[in-house]
């Protein structure tokens, strides 16, 4: 199962040097998240993408100093060989997505087809074919079309779905958060201090979080630099 980290604002700066440490080994299982990781970024007057096959405390590139908002992603790779095609986060557009979870490809595909939507990926992950949804739909819309498209065709054995957006254009996040039961490592957080707002996979400071979800309650956030904004599906 990956980690996930999105924030608008400056927080990133405080916690990335924690997310690094649980992508060696995170605090719920103790699993290792080597096989690649990646970064989408905002800046003023742009954005930026990079992605390494490597683990990220062997290969960790800072962000840009002046950057607004972050999305950053470790991998323990579930679906898809250890290669970049397969590296998160995934971009199209004005839109980078990030996965956690295990959806049963197969399934998924001919759901995407039934709807009209395009099944194209570069690499030959389940993840990278979220990006359509919020592509076609928009971001809030497109997470939501994405639990109801899923849930039920998820690995029963990590029944659970999280993902991640971040609008390259706006500067602002989007998250969804659902699982069937719960257990730590399924469960997102977020938290809010000073100007700035993340949600990620597990607490990455001494800090309050605030879990997103209840169990078997789909639960959209949208984030800014104005605050956080929390429903249910």
């Amino acid at each position: 199962m990956c980690r996930i980290l999105i924030t608008v604002g400056f927080s990133w700066k405080r916690l990335l040097g924690a997310f690094i440490e649980v992508s060696r080994r995170d605090r719920t299982m103790g699993w290792s998240h080597g096989d690649g990781w990646g970064m989408a970024y905002v800046v003023d007057g742009g954005a930026g993408t990079y992605r390494s096959v490597n683990p990220i405390w062997e290969s960790f590139v800072e962000p840009p100093d002046r950057a607004t908002a972050l999305l950053v992603h470790s991998r323990y790779a579930s679906v898809g060989a250890r290669r970049i095609e397969n590296t998160h986060p995934f971009t199209r557009g004005r839109y980078a997505l990030a996965h956690n979870g295990t959806i049963i490809r197969e399934k998924l595909v001919e759901r995407m087809e039934k709807i009209g939507l395009s099944t194209w990926t570069a690499g030959d992950t389940d993840s990278e074919l979220l990006v359509e949804f919020v592509v076609r739909y928009g971001p809030a819309e497109g997470l939501a079309k994405i639990y109801e498209v899923a849930h039920d065709i998820l690995d029963p054995e990590e029944p659970m779905l999280n993902v991640a957006v971040l609008d390259l254009a706006q500067g602002t996040g989007w998250a969804l958060n659902y699982f069937e039961h719960f257990h730590e490592h399924f469960a997102m957080r977020y938290t809010i201090a000073d100007d700035s707002v993340a949600v990620a996979s597990e607490p990455l400071d001494g800090g309050r979080w605030e879990y997103v979800a209840e169990e078997g309650k789909p639960t959209l956030v949208s984030i800014n630099r104005n605050g956080i904004e929390v429903r249910r599906l």
